[in-house]
C-alpha cells in the first residue's frame, strides 16, 4: 500500500528527476515571459470541472503540460492541487494539460484526487518554449505569459499569489491573505461575514471543491484513501462538511492494516521534505550560478541523506528501492567526474 508514495519519492529524489522538466528560470531569462498564452486546445475534461477559452478572458490562469507517465508530474499535483483550491474561489485557474486520451488521464486524474481542471488530448508547447514536463505557464489578466518555469518552484506560487491579489477585488482581499496560512476554515467564516456577490462565489466554490475532493476520496482504498482523508480535513478544517473526513479518517484505523502502512510511511513522509529541501536549494544555485552547480549539488546532497535512510531502516519495505536509487545516484555523480 505504499508502493505510490515511495514511487513519487524516489523519482523525486533521482537525478532523472531533477534534468526533466524546466528547474526554473529568473523571469528575465525565460524565453516565455511576455509572449501570448496558447489557445485552450483539449478532447476532453478529465475532471467534473470544465471550461472554455472565454471563461478564462481577463483573469489570470495557469497552464500546466504534464502526462501519466511522468514521475516528477506526480509529484507536483498535490503541489497544484493545494493551491489551486487556496486560489480558485479569488478567481484564479489552473489547468492540467496531457497529451494523452481522456481514457488514460481520466482513471489517473481521479486516483490523484485533482479537482483542477485537467483537460486531455492537448498539443503542447503551441510556441512555448520547454525541455520537458512538468511545466508551468502563469497567465496573467492581459492573456500573456507573466512567469514560466518548473510548478515546484517557488518563485511560481509566490506568482500566482501576486496576481489573484491584482486580480481579486478589495472585499476579498482580507479572506485571501487568510488563505494563504493554513486551513479554509477561517477563510469561510470570513468570506460569510462578507456581503456581496462575489463572497458568495468563493463560498460555493470551496464547498464544491470540499465535496469533489470527499467524492473522490470515497472511491479509494487502504493507505491512499486514509491519506485523501487526512489531505482534506487538513485544508478544510473548520469549513461544513470537513469533519466527515476526519470521522473516516479515524475510522479507519481501527484497520491494523492501514494503521501498519500508516506508521511505515511517517518515515518516508520525513525524507520526501529533506529531499524536496535539496531541490529547492539546488534550484536556487542553478539560478545563481549553473545548472550543472546545481545538478552536482543536488546528487551530493541526496545521497548521504538516502544512505542514512536505509541505514536507519534496514527492514522498511521501501528500504531495496532507496538502495537502488543510493546506486543510481552514484552513477549519475561519476558521469558528471567523467564530463569535466
Amino acid at each position: 500500500m505504499i508502493t505510490t508514495h515511495a514511487k513519487t519519492l524516489l523519482a523525486a529524489a533521482t537525478v532523472s528527476f531533477f534534468l526533466s522538466g524546466s528547474i526554473g528560470h529568473a523571469e528575465g531569462q525565460n524565453p516565455n515571459v511576455g509572449k501570448d498564452a496558447p489557445d485552450l486546445n483539449v478532447a476532453g475534461w478529465a475532471t467534473q470541472k470544465a471550461l472554455t477559452q472565454e471563461t478564462l478572458n481577463d483573469r489570470p490562469y495557469v497552464l500546466e503540460f504534464w502526462a501519466t507517465w511522468c514521475p516528477p508530474c506526480r509529484q507536483s499535483i498535490p503541489h497544484l492541487n493545494d493551491v489551486s483550491q487556496r486560489l480558485e474561489p479569488f478567481g484564479l485557474r489552473v489547468l492540467g494539460l496531457s497529451d494523452e486520451s481522456l481514457d488514460q488521464v481520466k482513471p489517473f486524474a481521479a486516483q490523484m484526487g485533482m479537482v483542477y481542471y485537467v483537460g486531455a488530448g492537448h498539443k503542447m508547447q503551441q510556441g512555448l518554449e520547454f525541455r520537458g514536463i512538468p511545466f508551468a505557464a502563469a497567465v496573467g489578466t492581459d492573456g500573456k505569459v507573466a512567469w514560466a518555469g518548473h510548478p515546484m518552484d517557488p518563485v511560481f506560487e509566490e506568482k500566482l499569489w501576486d496576481l489573484t491579489r491584482d486580480y481579486a477585488p478589495a472585499s476579498l482581499q482580507p479572506a485571501l491573505d487568510k488563505a494563504a496560512e493554513g486551513s479554509l476554515g477561517p477563510v469561510y467564516a470570513m468570506l460569510k461575514t462578507t456581503d456581496g456577490d462575489d463572497a458568495e462565489t468563493a463560498r460555493k466554490t470551496i464547498e464544491t471543491n470540499l465535496a469533489l475532493r470527499l467524492e473522490l476520496a470515497d472511491a479509494l482504498e487502504g493507505l491512499e484513501k486514509y491519506n485523501a482523508f487526512h489531505d482534506i480535513y487538513k485544508l478544510y478544517d473548520g469549513v461544513p462538511g470537513a469533519n466527515t473526513a476526519k470521522e473516516r479518517m479515524e475510522a479507519m484505523l481501527e484497520d491494523t492494516d492501514v494503521m501498519q502502512a500508516v506508521e511505515q510511511q511517517k518515515p518516508l513522509q520525513e525524507l520526501q521534505a529533506k529531499v524536496q529541501d535539496i531541490r529547492s536549494k539546488a534550484m536556487q544555485l542553478e539560478e545563481d550560478e549553473s545548472r550543472q552547480a546545481a545538478m552536482r549539488y543536488y546528487a551530493e546532497a541526496l545521497l548521504p541523506v538516502f544512505k542514512k535512510f536505509a541505514a536507519d531502516h534496514p527492514d522498511h519495505p521501501e528500504t531495496t528501492q532507496i538502495k537502488q536509487a543510493v546506486t543510481q545516484i552514484e552513477e549519475q555523480l561519476k558521469t558528471m567526474q567523467t564530463s569535466d
